[in-house]
């Protein structure tokens, strides 16, 4: 990710709506205020399969993430 390794990066996204390229660029904060609904709603199912699993946080060693963003 860009965002790790320098403070600004930027986002192309080519035929956003009705043919128009949206560009622009972002900092992590305020990257980072926009995704935090998403990410405190990963919480709860990852809760839910800890403790269907009768499992601890402090059991999980490492995790692995697959597949696309979308």
């Amino acid at each position: 990710c860009t965002l790790s390794a320098s403070a600004r990066t930027t986002i192309e996204i080519d035929s956003l709506h009705e043919g128009i390229d949206f560009h622009t660029s972002i900092t992590r904060a305020p990257l980072e205020e926009l995704c935090v609904a998403l990410f405190r709603a990963t919480l709860e199912p990852v809760k839910n399969a800890l403790r269907n699993a009768r499992m601890d946080k402090s059991n999980i060693d490492e995790i692995l993430i697959v597949g696309g963003s979308t």
